[in-house]
C-alpha cells in the first residue's frame, strides 16, 4: 500500500495467527470473513497462484471466535504516514503532532517453560469481558511484540496440554509508564 513499508492488513499479527491455524493466506481469511459478512468480494489478479488461492478462500471454516477477533480490529494502520510506527519495532519518522498519545508498544516476554497463549480483553459490561486471542509464545524466552492503547488489558493462558487454558497472569497498559513497555509474563494464578 502507498506509503507504507509492508501492507498494514496483510501484515497484521492477528489476521496472520488466524492464516496459520487455518494453514491459508492471510488474504485467504479476508476473502472468507468478508463474505459471510454479506460483503461481495471481487479479488483480482495476475498471478494463477493468487487466483487458485481466492478460489480455495472457501476450503476452510473461521471459527466464531476468528471471526469476533477480526471483528475487533479498529480499522486504524499501525504507521501511517508522518507517524511513529511501533510496528515489529520499526520506528518511522516521527511528526508528534499527529502521533496518538495513548498509543504504547507492549513487548510481552514468556518466563514459563511451557507455551503461553495472550489474549487481549475486551469489556463486555460492567462484569464481563471477553478474550481475543493475539498470538502465542510456545517456549521459554518467546516474545509477542503488539501495538496497543493505554487502558487495554491483556490476559495469559496456559495452552499447554496440561494447561487447560488456566489463567496464568494479567497487565495493564498505562501510557505513564513509557511508549515502549516489557511485561515478563509468569505464572501469577495464586496472585490473581
Amino acid at each position: 500500500m502507498k506509503g507504507y513499508a509492508e501492507n498494514p492488513v496483510f501484515d497484521n499479527y492477528l489476521l496472520k495467527n488466524i492464516a496459520k491455524k487455518h494453514g491459508v493466506s492471510v488474504p485467504q481469511v479476508l476473502i472468507n470473513w468478508a463474505t459471510q459478512q454479506g460483503v461481495m468480494v471481487l479479488p483480482a489478479s495476475t498471478k494463477i497462484s493468487h487466483q487458485e488461492d481466492n478460489f480455495n478462500s472457501f476450503a476452510f471454516v473461521l471459527t466464531q471466535e476468528d471471526i469476533d477477533a477480526i471483528d475487533s480490529l479498529d480499522g486504524h494502520p499501525p504507521g501511517k504516514r508522518g507517524q511513529r510506527s511501533f510496528h515489529n519495532g520499526n520506528e518511522q519518522g516521527l511528526d508528534s503532532s499527529t502521533v496518538d498519545p495513548n498509543k504504547v508498544e507492549v513487548h510481552f516476554i514468556n518466563e514459563n517453560n511451557k507455551p503461553v497463549q495472550v489474549y487481549w480483553v475486551q469489556k463486555e459490561g460492567s462484569n464481563k469481558e471477553k478474550h481475543i486471542l493475539m498470538g502465542e509464545m510456545t517456549k521459554l524466552a518467546d516474545k509477542v511484540t503488539l501495538d496497543s492503547f493505554h487502558g487495554h488489558e491483556f490476559v495469559f493462558k496456559d495452552s499447554s496440554a496440561s494447561g487447560d487454558g488456566r489463567l496464568l497472569h494479567r497487565v495493564s497498559v498505562d501510557r505513564d509508564e513509557g511508549r515502549r513497555q516489557y511485561f515478563k509474563i509468569t505464572d501469577l494464578n495464586g496472585e490473581l
